[in-house]
């Protein structure tokens, strides 16, 4: 088996998967909740389960509360929260994947947890996530619930703040065959006949806020992930792989034996990846040392008036120049590396050092950073910073990575390219969102939106334009301090409005006051 390769060693045949679509649609839910009982007793309280499609097992055993336990736990200063470690045994030819995964979770929530909660996005597709067995410190979970992509896991005994549980899962993964046009959205957990891609598939914790587990219902507009950072350790082994593979996988990499890697990667809200056959791999290093790695196919490359248009070599090097733009403005790239994958799917999506853009935008390429190329690869370079950096609820706040990543776009033509300045505004902006435009709000919840053209006109399109106006108000000095402020006490949490707006002093959001109604309330 050959491995593509730009880089010495372990690099050579690997990529690196971040970013976050323009249109990112979600599959509906399954409809039926799978629940298993394993015998073991458990404190139980009263749950609402939402209907999904699978098949439902059921129990007779009761389930009756266990006394608390009073347990010590030994020190735990600089141990990371969540750890997951993932074995993941890819069968090439039937799209198929088999994982054993263990997930160490440290409860630092200051609260005695009797159950723990995972998403499981894989399981919104039918057939796509099948859970062969479930431990908890290496023995069968007493009982859990599985709906659509929440996971819920009852404990054996309650774990009480500064005490670590372990959790081991076993189970397959069937990503489904990539659709045409807009049937494609979901392809970043798909295949096409080059490409098999998993896409955030891997189950991680939800994050706890307010005393709950943060899981929301899934649309088909945008996306409802609340995710907080993990330490990810994954191998991956493919059988039957073809001897052009060219696999994309973010984090520190080295090969570990015939067919097989292993990546680490600390801090990250997820862990995506793409194998790819008939690819070309090429990589640059920017000059903060981040290196850039693009995979894309032939088709990438089209005939112009004077010669084949170098699409992916002037995507590449307008990614690398976003990462030390976006560096230098919001705080250094806060991962070595960044992969840019050719999806054979429309649009764009971010993973935390690894992004997805269209085949679409290098077919439609005309040769000019007036493109939708250029465009959507700058927005998913900086949701590195507004997503896998700076998290937030992704379902009743995406402005705060949407149109934050949106506007990083024209911040990057003004660097590079300032004649197109108005051309941006017009062509990306203006042509959806008039100066009268009356769509919701920019404070709006995915849930308020019935079809994908509203949602990207209210938050990312109106959304930078509130962010210009902002801007206009304070002054550029002031507003880029802001965000980079911003960026820099939000790193690897999980933030708020309310967190966005209080880094401005009095007399500053007194200067704001009038464009934030104006935004916010559509006054």
């Amino acid at each position: 088996m050959k491995f593509l390769a730009s880089l010495p060693l372990i690099l050579l045949w690997l990529l690196l998967f971040a970013c976050k679509s323009q249109i990112a649609a979600s599959i509906p839910p399954t409809s039926t909740t799978v629940r298993v009982v394993q015998g073991a007793t458990i404190p139980a309280a009263e749950r609402t389960l939402q209907p999904i499609q699978g098949v439902e097992i059921e129990s007779t055993s009761e389930i009756s509360p266990s006394p608390t336990i009073e347990r010590e736990c030994p020190p735990s200063a600089g141990v990371p929260a969540v750890t997951h470690t993932a074995a993941v045994n890819i069968s090439f030819s039937q799209h198929a994947a088999q994982v054993t995964q263990n997930t160490r979770y440290l409860n630092l929530t200051g609260e005695t947890l009797e159950n723990i909660v995972f998403d499981v996005e894989a399981n919104r597709i039918p057939a796509a996530f099948t859970l062969n067995s479930l431990l908890v410190n290496g023995s069968d979970a007493p009982a859990y619930e599985l709906t659509g992509r929440e996971m819920n896991v009852h404990l054996p005994h309650p774990l009480p703040p500064g005490c670590a549980v372990e959790l081991d899962m076993d189970f397959r993964l069937m990503p489904s065959a990539i659709g045409e046009g807009a049937a494609g959205i979901g392809g970043y957990f798909g295949y096409s006949q080059r490409q098999m891609n998993f896409g955030n598939v891997l189950p991680f914790l939800a994050a706890r806020q307010n005393g709950d587990w943060v899981i929301h219902p899934v649309t088909a507009i945008g996306e409802q992930i609340v995710a907080e950072v993990a330490n990810w350790s994954v191998t991956l082994s493919i059988e039957g792989a073809p001897d052009d593979l060219v696999i994309a996988v973010p984090g520190i990499i080295e090969q570990v034996g015939d067919g097989a890697i292993h990546a680490s990667i600390d801090g990250s809200r997820d862990f995506a990846f793409s194998l790819n056959t008939g690819a070309a791999l090429a990589s640059q290093t920017t000059s903060n040392g981040v290196v850039v790695e693009m995979i894309t196919f032939e088709d990438a490359l089209v005939p112009g008036e004077n010669g084949i248009i170098q699409g992916p070599a002037h995507a590449l090097e307008a990614a690398s120049r976003a990462i030390e733009m976006f560096s230098d403005l919001f705080g250094e790239y806060p991962y070595d590396r960044l992969v840019i994958v050719q999806g054979d799917f429309p649009d764009g999506m971010e993973y935390t050092g690894l992004v997805f853009v269209s085949g679409d935008w290098f077919r439609s390429y005309p040769g000019t950073p007036a493109s939708y190329l250029f465009l959507i690869t700058i927005h998913e370079v900086a949701h590195q910073w507004w997503y896998a950096s700076v998290g937030n609820d992704q379902a009743f706040n995406p402005f705060l990575d949407e149109a934050l990543a949106t506007y990083s776009e024209i911040t990057f033509l003004e660097e590079f390219y300032p004649d197109l300045r108005d051309w941006w505004w017009t062509f990306r902006v203006s042509t959806f969102v008039p100066p009268d435009y009356a769509g919701l709000p920019i404070n709006s919840t995915v849930y308020q939106f019935d079809a994908a053209r509203p949602y990207i006109n209210a938050i990312y399109l109106n959304g930078a334009k509130m962010l210009e106006a902002l801007r206009q108000d304070l002054g550029t000095d002031v507003f880029f301090n802001w965000l980079r402020r911003y960026a820099e006490a939000s790193a690897r949490r999980i933030v708020t409005p309310e967190q966005f707006w209080s880094l401005l002093s009095p007399l500053q959001l007194e200067a704001i006051a009038e464009t934030r109604a104006r935004f916010e309330n559509g006054e």
